[in-house]
């Protein structure tokens, strides 16, 4: 049995102390572990309190924003551990004069950069004398020091790393620490506004080298911008493409082009990179498919974890904390399948709701909630705290996670599904990949995830007790996998929600 709680003048909450133990003893096992718990419950002093009683040091803690690293750094600090807070080259090099460019200014400059080379002769270790660094922090020193702080970040010995999941691992570990591991299992997406193609094209032109294929794929991509043609986009580029647009920037940062278009010709590289491109109004969309690897061992951790995911790793352990589980509306006669979209009665749905609840927070796709920007409050406003009235949110959007929305009533306009050609291509991809069911991975399990993500920003507290409604009579297939959630009822009619919102008021 694993010792006693490690961590002193921090007492452990109801449920801890067995989880730790649970944890300690897996981590021994070498198993693969996952810590599913509520939101709020202290998943992170938990982790780091059995990575104390089996030494796992260095640790690599991934996040997703590393906003959150700093709650991370601030428990392990409780524990007198140190931790770096790493950031990627956009954030650190010090001669890139715009982020989004520092790549590319690092691999041509590095050799001759004074900085890189007084990586080697003038650096100082900012975890001497305090238990918590960040990326700002190591980037004044590089600064004034001469030394750079991209690099440095991966020679200062630590106990924690926390970084972006995509930054690239510049030291051995003992143990990998996924935050919100849920998030692995998303296809991410890249946007850029159409009229970034005219840019492209120009700046592809002046290449010497660029071949006549790439810059016909793009023209038929503008040709199927104009004729409004939305969907997949079936002129994908191959790594030639790749290759000779990646030497373009090269060769237009070497001559002086200007920043903008620079900025935007990565922009469309990265998204040209993406397995399935899509045209949605105004708009191209890259979907890269997930990738879920992590090296063992590991401890993924979720507020959000469904069942499902256990298959796709295999042979993994899971410590679970009941979450506090929710009554939860599903509207049988709507639906925002394509084709079969119920705009009409979602509208008397919004206003129904209107007459009943002062904050009202709608989750949708673009393509459902277009229809009613007219009739909101908010639109994706740029905040949403101390805002009241009904707002609308993109499913997907920046909103969906990590920001903590307290209102009356939360609504799923619709399940959000990708499209259902961008499923179709992500089944293909998984498919091939060799996973044994492709459409859970493509349709059900982003739906499933999203769902539960947005929700969870109107319930971060036990007590928060918002009236949600699942505004799509899909969600009836799904009672299993929410069922550690939700307690799931079935409204059939405006007429029937009308009583029971009567009724609560």
């Amino acid at each position: 049995m694993a010792g006693k709680w490690p961590i002193k003048g921090v007492d452990p909450r109801p449920g801890q102390v067995e989880a730790f133990q649970k944890l300690t003893q897996l981590l021994i096992e070498h198993s693969k572990v996952v810590l599913s718990a509520p939101t709020g419950w202290g998943k992170t002093l938990t982790i780091i309190a059995a990575l104390m009683a089996t030494r796992m040091f260095p640790a690599l803690w991934l996040v997703r924003s590393l906003s959150i690293g700093f709650r991370i750094a601030e428990d392990a600090a409780k524990a007198g551990l140190r931790t770096i807070i790493a950031a990627g080259r956009n954030r650190m090099c010090i001669l890139a004069k715009r982020r989004d460019l520092a790549d590319e200014v690092c691999r041509l400059k590095k050799l001759n950069c004074r900085f890189f080379r007084g990586l080697f002769e003038n650096i100082v270790n900012p975890l001497d004398n305090r238990l918590t660094v960040d990326w700002m922090t190591i980037r004044r020193m590089g600064e004034d020091m001469g030394f750079c702080p991209y690099y440095a970040q991966d020679i200062f010995d630590c106990d924690i790393v926390v970084q972006n999941y995509n930054r690239r691992r510049g030291r051995i570990f003992r143990i990998f620490v996924v935050d919100e591991a849920h998030n692995l299992w998303l296809p991410k997406e890249v946007r850029i506004h159409v009229s970034v193609l005219d840019d492209v094209e120009v700046m592809l032109e002046r290449y010497p080298f660029t071949e006549k294929y790439t810059l016909e794929k793009i023209r038929r991509i503008k040709r199927r911008a104009l004729d409004y043609g939305g969907g997949v986009i079936n002129s994908t580029f191959d790594e030639e493409d790749l290759n000779a647009m990646k030497a373009a920037l090269i060769y237009s940062i070497e001559n002086g082009a200007p920043e903008g278009l620079l900025v935007e010709l990565k922009n469309f590289i990265r998204l040209a990179r993406c397995k399935v491109i899509y045209l949605e109004g105004e708009y191209l969309k890259g979907i890269k498919h997930f990738n879920p690897f992590v090296p063992s061992p590991f401890i993924m951790a979720s507020g959000t974890w469904i069942n499902e995911l256990n298959k796709l790793i295999g042979d993994v352990r899971v410590v679970e904390v009941p979450p506090v589980r929710r009554p939860a509306y599903v509207l049988d006669w709507v639906t925002s399948r394509y084709g079969e979209e119920t705009i009409d009665e979602y509208g008397r749905l919004l206003f129904t709701l209107r007459k009943y609840f002062r904050k009202i927070v709608v989750f949708g796709a673009d393509r459902i909630l277009r229809y009613f920007k007219n009739r909101c409050d908010y639109y994706e406003p740029e905040k949403v705290e101390g805002l009241e009235g009904l707002i609308l949110l993109r499913a997907r959007g920046r909103f969906s996670e990590g920001v903590d929305i307290p209102c009356d009533c939360i609504v799923m306009l619709g399940c959000p599904f990708m499209p259902p050609e961008i499923i179709g291509r992500l089944e293909s991809i998984y498919r091939k990949a060799g996973f044994s069911n492709p459409w859970m991975l493509a349709a059900e399990i982003p739906m499933l995830i999203t769902t539960l993500q947005c929700i969870g920003r109107a319930t971060r507290t036990p007590d928060a007790k918002p009236l949600i409604l699942l505004a799509d009579s899909r969600y009836k297939r799904y009672r299993n996998a929410l069922s550690k959630y939700l307690y799931l009822e079935e409204v059939n009619g405006l007429d029937a929600l009308n009583r029971i919102l009567s009724c609560m008021s």
